[in-house]
């Protein structure tokens, strides 16, 4: 999924890569690059495991700030860095607003332009969780978002 962005004349360029809601960088595409005027095409990196992210361009005074989602099968999340890592003992913590649960997205089907189709990102997700010598566990969970939920999940050896 290539991404796009214009720059109405010449200038030193930045496009960032930030996790949503708590702003991490993932990962540097142009740090103070020099750039022609023009539209300019990159992809995101390939590694991205599932969830929103950001690419913030800057130039000049101009700051764009874009969110896009990434959703991978299972699979593939096994081969990327985890979106969240545990402690020593097992345990990690994630905020509602880090899965982004309410936010709206723009998915378009297809070259139409009517066929654009609005989703909102919901409170029913799965949680992939591998580690090596392990079986892989997907757990489908449900929260309220009005309520702290705490799960635990249980791997198995191979």
């Amino acid at each position: 999924m290539p991404f796009s962005f214009s720059i109405p004349s010449s200038a030193y360029v930045t496009v960032v890569l930030v996790k949503h809601y708590t702003r991490d960088t993932v990962e540097y595409l142009y740090k103070n690059e020099y750039m022609n005027e023009g539209v300019h095409i990159f992809l995101p990196p390939q590694q991205l495991t599932n969830g929103i992210y950001h690419y913030v361009i800057k130039y000049d005074t101009t700051e764009i700030d874009n969110k896009f989602l990434i959703l991978k099968n299972e699979e593939f999340l096994s081969d990327v860095p985890p979106f969240k890592q545990t402690d020593n003992s097992g345990i990690f913590n994630m905020s509602y607003n880090e899965l982004g649960i309410g936010e709206k997205f723009d998915f378009r089907y297809g070259t139409f332009p009517d066929t654009t189709v609005e989703k909102t990102i919901s409170n029913r997700f799965k949680v992939v969780i591998f580690k090596e010598n392990f079986q892989m566990l997907v757990n489908e969970v449900t929260v309220n978002t009005d309520l702290p939920t705490s799960k635990v999940f249980t791997l198995v050896k191979q």
